[in-house]
């Protein structure tokens, strides 16, 4: 999934499940209850990325040029994979 001009959000009223490649030329936000990346799953973007969920985020590579921010209001997050923002 890519976004090959500008920013890329991700909306889910459940679990956003991805595999694969994410692949944003702008910003990335993702909204979901929870977020999980499959393995071997990577987000990448050339800006930012603003990940939010109220429940668990199991998270695999990330990376972006700008800065990562990352919020579970109720639940856990973990990092199964690498982290590089600027």
């Amino acid at each position: 999934l890519s976004a090959t001009n500008g920013d890329l959000t991700l909306l889910a009223g459940g679990v956003l499940s991805t595999s694969g490649l994410v692949d944003a030329q702008g910003e990335l936000v993702a909204d979901a209850q929870s977020i999980s990346m499959s393995s071997g799953s990577a987000w990448q973007g050339i800006g930012g990325a603003t990940l939010t969920a109220i429940g668990d985020m199991s998270l695999n590579a990330l990376s972006f040029g700008g800065d990562l921010d990352i919020d579970s209001t109720q639940g856990h997050v973990s990092f199964n994979g690498p982290v590089n923002a600027q």
